[in-house]
């Protein structure tokens, strides 16, 4: 059976990248040198959508509880997490991810699953992972649907450093991010941070990074910009999804329509465009 074109940019991540290279140099040297994005900044933007997906899930047992939706219970229902792209783990074992969570984890790499599993377990004993092989560009959805994946929808969704290691061309990795929504629960959050080919200018040292990883097919981003992305997202879910852009990156979050349960209306999030220095925001409180 042939292998997706996904797998190039899979492949790479061999057991003693991930142990030994992958956070010094990616996300210790790349990151801030060449795309002039910190980890430390992306780690800020993942564990602020964390524990804003932990909050709302608290927030929605209750509201059900109280207006007897179902029966009142004496613990929340977990908060649910996926990650698609995992790396290593690195961001999933610095958030804030509360105990009882149900975390799943989606990448083409056994060795990334293995790796990334192992790290959010010993960082949060107190949480399920269960992690799957499948390919997020698979345009028939096979390994990401709610059956597949625990059988409910979640309420954040990570795709944290992933779409520039997916072959083109962006409208296939919209369609891709487009699908997703039918896995958010109501008030869920879609978020994620990529490396763009247009309408950004590297510097040499990221230039050259670009050329070589496209070359390799470790990289598939020549093409990716941010309306690329953007515009399917507005387009799918009827109102604009928040990004924000360093230099060389593009963080972007989009939360599904959230449901009142008071009265069973739909409201539907707002949103703003934020310079660097804004983002990520503020949970609000």
């Amino acid at each position: 059976m042939a292998r997706p074109d996904t797998f190039a940019g899979a492949a790479i991540y061999v057991p003693i990248l991930l142990r030994y290279l992958y956070d010094p140099f990616v996300l210790g040297l790349y990151c801030p040198y060449a795309w002039q994005i910190s980890s430390s900044k992306m780690r800020g933007f993942f564990n602020r959508h964390i524990a804003n997906a932990a909050s709302r899930s608290q927030t929605s047992q209750s509201l059900l509880s109280e207006t007897g939706f179902r029966p009142a219970s004496t613990t929340c229902s977990p908060c649910r997490i996926l990650d698609i792209g995992v790396g290593t783990g690195y961001f999933l074992k610095h958030a804030p991810i509360p105990a009882g969570s149900e975390v799943y984890l989606v990448d083409l790499n056994p060795a990334a699953l293995h790796a990334a599993k192992s790290r959010m377990l010993k960082a949060h004993p107190k949480t399920t992972c269960e992690a799957s092989v499948a390919d997020f560009l698979d345009p028939q959805g096979r390994g990401l649907s709610c059956g597949d994946l625990g059988g409910g929808s979640f309420d954040a969704i990570s795709t944290t450093m992933l779409l520039h290691c997916l072959p083109g061309p962006p409208p296939r990795k919209a369609t891709a991010l487009v699908r997703l929504r039918h896995l958010l629960a109501p008030g869920g959050t879609l978020f994620g941070v990529t490396i763009l080919g247009r309408g950004v200018k590297h510097n040499i040292w990221g230039k050259q990074l670009m050329f070589w990883h496209n070359l390799l097919g470790v990289f598939g981003n020549t093409e990716d910009d941010v309306e690329g992305f953007v515009g399917p997202l507005r387009e799918a879910f009827e109102d604009s999804c928040n990004y924000a852009m360093s230099k060389k990156a593009m963080q972007f979050c989009r939360k599904s329509v959230a449901a009142n349960l008071m009265d069973e209306t739909n409201v539907p999030e707002t949103f703003r465009l934020m310079g660097e220095s804004g983002w990520p925001p503020r949970p609000s409180v």
